[in-house]
């Protein structure tokens, strides 16, 4: 229907992708202010991040670690009115070390915003290793 916003899953998928290019605006707006990420692993860019200020401050800090050869693939994407679930594939390399591993993003909705979300890798032991 025309007026009617796309569907949570396109604007997510769509987001990372604007992200990817430097473009954090559609992202911003998908996020509530006061959003957590839940971040598992042993490393600078592990933890919990509260609020899109830090959820900003943590990306740059994933770049950074990442290196030039970081970036997510969106495999496929799904939403329901309260949840949203994205699966990628991670790839970076660091140390001679190379990364690629298949994760699960589950985001938490309010109001079709993301008001928490936990990463779940496929190989936490090989992150800890890139970002660490």
């Amino acid at each position: 229907m025309q007026g009617q916003s796309p569907p949570f899953a396109e604007r997510i998928r769509k987001a990372y992708e604007a992200a990817f290019h430097g473009d954090l605006e559609p992202t911003r707006r998908l996020f509530w202010p006061d959003c957590v990420i839940h971040v598992p692993g042993s490393t600078p860019v592990s933890g919990d991040i509260r609020g899109w200020d830090e959820a900003v401050k943590w990306s740059a800090r994933m770049f950074e670690r990442g290196g030039p050869t970081f970036f997510e693939d969106v495999v496929s994407a799904v939403a329901t009115d309260h949840w949203a679930f994205l699966f990628t594939i991670y790839h970076a390399e660091r140390k001679g070390r190379r990364l690629e591993d298949r994760s699960v993003n589950v985001y938490r909705l309010r109001d079709s915003r993301v008001t928490e979300m936990w990463v779940l890798l496929g190989d936490c032991q090989v992150f800890n290793e890139i970002f660490g």
